[in-house]
């Protein structure tokens, strides 16, 4: 974190430096006749110091393009990673309901079937039941 702290300072130093060069050269042309061999090189040298502040704005610029690149794609991959989820919990809950379900109510009647066998007698309506329906076998 403090490294790009640090990056950060220093450029916007190379932009104050840029900003201050550029100054310096206008106020250097300001002494000299228009036209002289100075003058335009002080030009010249303004010239290169706004070339050097616009490829720096750029810069700049295309950082920040694609931290908002990078962002959005972090964002997009966070959804599609919660999307999952839930449809992962969603299938699974689903996938329990199918087997739990029929496996719970065969639980339950294996074991009511199984105090039968212990007092001899169906002590549930749904046994009484059981046996009163014809047999799958049995023909009339």
């Amino acid at each position: 974190m403090e490294e790009n702290e640090n990056n950060e300072n220093n450029y916007e130093s190379l932009e104050d430096v840029l900003n201050s060069a550029i100054i310096e050269q206008r106020e250097l042309m300001k002494d000299f006749a228009v036209g002289s061999e100075e003058w335009h090189a002080a030009l010249k040298a303004c010239d290169m110091f706004i070339g050097r502040r616009i490829e720096c704005a750029k810069l700049e610029q295309t950082r920040l393009s694609e931290e908002d690149r990078a962002k959005r794609e972090e964002e997009a991959r966070i959804a599609s990673k919660k999307e999952r989820t839930k449809e992962l919990v969603f299938n699974g809950s689903q996938k329990l309901l199918e087997i739990g379900v029929p496996a719970a109510i065969f639980g339950y009647c294996f074991f009511q079937g199984m105090q039968f066998e212990q007092t001899g007698t169906f002590t549930t309506n749904m046994m009484r039941l059981l046996t009163r329906l014809p047999k799958p076998g049995k023909i009339g």
